[in-house]
């Protein structure tokens, strides 16, 4: 069974100069990014790494554990379906997608997932702000990236509801916040 990982980052930018106090700004997504790597780097699975602006030459992420490529599609729903269809297209069985803006995943949820997810269509890790930390499926679903297109933040319950609908098997991980510039900095500090 081929299994794997995407991991969707984002590098700082001038856009989050205008979303965050832009002097821990790029501190902020290293810390996500170190912890994420952090949580993935001894996942037995494939990993496909997408970056949204460009990708580092010289980064944190082993070259022979993350294969690196850039994000396609105009909003985030389009971006995450083309990982799921680069993916399958490469034939992998399961397939599971984080979020890196959550300091809570760790090693076990996410290998937890991919337990679950041998047994069920799909696997949901949803976060208290009603988004999704991880996604996991065997089988590509357009639908579900065609309600989230234009969408900031996409609702947990409306996926739900089209599992429970469609009548398809899923498994819901334990709900985890997203993480806040201040919360990364209270926890270094």
């Amino acid at each position: 069974m081929k299994e794997l990982l995407l991991i969707f980052a984002q590098n700082p930018s001038a856009k989050e100069k205008n979303n965050w106090n832009y002097e821990n700004g790029n501190e902020f997504f290293v810390e996500q990014l170190k912890h994420i790597y952090s949580a993935t780097k001894n996942i037995n699975v494939d990993k496909f790494l997408f970056h949204d602006s460009h990708i580092p030459l010289n980064d944190l992420w082993n070259n022979e554990r993350y294969k690196k490529y850039m994000q396609l599609g105009s909003d985030a729903g389009e971006k995450m379906f083309n990982g799921f269809l680069k993916g399958f297209l490469k034939e992998y069985d399961n397939i599971v997608l984080i979020n890196f803006r959550c300091m809570g995943l760790t090693t076990e949820i996410i290998e937890e997932a991919f337990v679950k997810l041998r047994r069920h269509d799909f696997v949901l890790g949803s976060q208290t702000n009603g988004n999704f930390y991880l996604l996991g499926m065997k089988k590509l679903n357009p639908f579900l990236f065609e309600e989230y297109q234009g969408r900031e933040n996409y609702s947990v319950k409306r996926m739900l509801n089209y599992f429970r609908h469609e009548s398809k098997t899923y498994y819901h991980l334990q709900p985890l916040a997203e993480t806040r510039k201040e919360e990364v900095f209270a926890l270094k500090y």
